[in-house]
């Protein structure tokens, strides 16, 4: 696939149902990614990206969601999802829990670099705008830190942070 200029025609279009085996192929590689950074709890991909997939579709069909796609004649470069969410956080100003959580965003390996996830986000953004959406959230696994960087680059603050522990059940502590 050539290099592109990001500034061509605008190759960014809502994804369709052919594009659907590629979608499924980089969902696999954030998993590997997922798995290789963290390992445990995360799923080997060919387990994980079948229920990934079914719920992420099931989102963006439920949840005013959206999938973009960065298309270089007909093949997909890269691509975002999101949907519409709510926030839990009562303490939170109404119009900040309303938010589009962009759920995953891929580009293709070689075309890193380019512009390609900068584009496919503020199209992303300006269509959520549109939906009267007025923030966006992201997440990345904290080990993940080329992630955290991209998405603070891209103007992104961090807001929340999760912690976890793994405790022994009852019957995990026997002997």
């Amino acid at each position: 696939m050539p290099r592109p200029s990001v500034v061509e025609q605008n190759p960014i279009r809502e994804a369709i149902a052919a594009d659907r085996p590629g979608l499924v192929s980089m969902l696999e590689s954030i998993q590997r990614l997922r798995r290789g950074l963290i390992g445990y709890p995360m799923r080997p991909p060919d387990q994980a990206t079948p229920d990934y997939v079914a719920e992420l579709f099931r989102l963006i069909d439920e949840q005013d969601g959206l999938v973009l796609v960065y298309d270089i004649q007909g093949q997909v470069a890269g691509f975002v999802a999101g949907f519409v969410a709510r926030d839990g956080d009562v303490n939170a100003e109404p119009d900040f829990r309303d938010y589009a959580m962009i759920s995953d965003v891929f580009v293709r390996t070689n075309l890193r670099g380019l512009g390609i996830a900068r584009a496919l986000l503020a199209d992303f953004e300006a269509r959520m705008a549109k939906r009267g959406v007025k923030h966006l959230r992201i997440s990345s696994k904290v080990k993940n830190e080329g992630a955290t960087l991209a998405w603070e680059r891209l103007g992104f603050d961090p807001y929340e942070t999760v912690f976890v522990k793994s405790i022994a059940t009852p019957d995990e502590g026997a002997s």
